[in-house]
């Protein structure tokens, strides 16, 4: 049986986040991302950031809490590998990703914290946007179960937040997004917990992954050239002070590479 958090998460998910609106967008993305065009751009580069630091081929790659895999930069994440391992808590998730993905996905339903899969089967791990829904006690833990599912040689992304860019953790929504949007459970912890739960024998590096969110963006990113323009600083930026960022922005990009030696 399901801990009242992790119950919290599929339930959102299953019952509105991944349930789309009339334009075929899907309700977490609704409630959670600026969609407006003038971030387009922001995004795209933000999510191929990501991409440089995976492996291009392989066998097996594992998206740990694949949710539908909505974003084409995403999807070519693996498009080098045999198969893209498609894990999630839900199922609603795993059948849309099926959708996307076909014969090139294999679709497991679990727990993040517990995964059924064997030592050092995996080449690649990407995990966005959920270690921070896993209840705050079980985190570290999922750090390691991903750990030890990487083979030798390879690279797990984790895309996190940290909690001093919002304002409630629990059973509640984000701040700045539609209070119609129903409870989810989240609880991010901060940059010293992370180095903490991340072993000095292990190699890792924090960086910036994106350094806004949506209230920046909504508050202070106009849609027309001008807004255009602050983000290219802050991409810029982003890229020049990629570790500076990644403390002092919204979201971190915590890679991990097992060595060779395990």
């Amino acid at each position: 049986m399901l801990r009242e958090e992790k119950a919290s998460v599929r339930d959102f998910y299953e019952g509105f986040g991944w349930s789309t609106d009339s334009t075929g967008t899907y309700n977490d993305t609704a409630a959670f991302v600026d969609l407006r065009p003038v971030l387009g751009r922001y995004y795209r580069d933000t999510q191929n950031r990501v991409g440089r630091f995976l492996e291009r081929r392989g066998g097996y790659f594992l998206d740990a809490g694949s949710g539908p895999i909505s974003q084409p930069e995403s999807v070519l994440y693996s498009a080098g590998y045999r198969y893209r391992v498609c894990f999630d808590l839900s199922s609603r998730a795993l059948a849309e990703a099926r959708a996307r993905l076909d014969a090139h996905g294999l679709y497991v339903c679990g727990d993040l914290a517990n995964l059924p899969f064997r030592d050092g089967c995996f080449d690649t791990i990407l995990c966005s946007h959920v270690l921070y829904h896993v209840p705050e006690d079980e985190q570290a833990g999922a750090l390691r179960e991903m750990y030890r599912t990487l083979r030798r040689g390879g690279t797990c992304a984790v895309i996190y937040i940290w909690p001093r860019a919002l304002r409630l953790r629990g059973f509640t929504s984000a701040p700045e997004v539609d209070r119609a949007v129903p409870p989810l459970y989240f609880h991010p912890h901060e940059y010293k917990w992370m180095r903490r739960a991340l072993p000095r024998q292990w190699k890792t590096d924090v960086r910036v992954w994106r350094s806004v969110g949506i209230g920046f963006t909504r508050r202070l990113i106009a849609d027309n050239v001008l807004g255009a323009v602050l983000l290219r600083i802050v991409y810029w930026l982003e890229e020049a002070f990629p570790h500076a960022l990644a403390r002092l922005g919204r979201y971190p990009l915590i890679l991990i590479r097992k060595s060779e030696s395990g």
